[in-house]
């Protein structure tokens, strides 16, 4: 499996976050368009693959999707 960089990420797309704090989680995209008041598209929600959870990240801690796919 490969880590690959995309500009947007789709719904079901298996993506790693980092915040470069030590935190990573690999987590599915549930959306890939989460509006704020200011009408801005700058959060993923998503759903933790270890804790089953759903929340909602900045699109800036989505580091890059898993794919199969070699290059």
């Amino acid at each position: 499996m490969a880590l690959r960089q995309k500009d947007k990420y789709d719904k079901g797309d298996l993506v790693l976050i980092d915040d470069n704090k030590g935190y990573r989680e690999l987590a599915i995209i549930i959306s890939p368009k989460i509006p704020m008041y200011h009408r801005s598209y700058e959060f993923y929600q998503v759903c933790s693959i270890c804790e089953g959870e759903v929340y909602i990240v900045p699109c800036c801690l989505v580091v890059g999707e898993y794919s199969d796919e070699k290059k």
